[in-house]
């Protein structure tokens, strides 16, 4: 499995570091980017780097600055991940997260276990949106008998 590298975004020094040294001791990802999240030369080093995964912190005290990066990154790179690392009791945070964008909500800090987990579902997505030799399955369901979705079906197959 090739490495998977990982842009870390974090408000402290400290925090940069501890993740630094979670995601490198994976052994299966490395790290490319430490940068603070209102850095002015964020956006070119991301395209510079160009890192698969952007693992964003958020502080547990302001965490409306880490989510707006998260919105506006998201927005900007599309094809990364972003996983946003934060404490998991925080309900609403998590639930802000993932509505701005990120893809993976770990705890704070995240153990090297649930690191592993993430970067290997990943690959796997990654893996099936590349593989172009298998078929797609269109589903048609209707509310209840004689509304037409038989019709559909067949005409949506007849047009393929």
């Amino acid at each position: 499995m090739a490495l998977v590298t990982v842009g870390i975004l974090a408000s402290t020094r400290e925090q940069l570091d501890l993740l630094q040294a979670l995601v490198d001791a994976t052994a299966s990802a490395q790290t490319v980017l430490k940068e603070f999240p209102g850095s002015v030369e964020l956006s070119r080093k991301i395209k510079e780097f160009k890192p698969q995964v952007l693992l964003i912190d958020i502080p547990p005290r302001a965490p409306e600055p880490a989510l707006g990066t998260i919105n506006l990154l998201r927005n900007e790179f599309p094809q990364t991940a972003i996983y946003a690392c934060g404490e998991m009791v925080k309900r609403q945070v998590i639930v802000d997260a993932m509505r701005a964008g990120a893809g993976e909500f770990l705890d704070r800090p995240p153990s090297t276990n649930s690191l592993l987990e993430a970067f290997a579902r990943l690959s796997v997505s990654r893996r099936k949106s590349t593989d172009d030799s298998r078929g797609r399955v269109i589903t048609f369901i209707n509310a209840k008998g004689g509304c037409g979705a038989t019709t559909v079906a067949v005409n949506v197959a007849v047009a393929l």
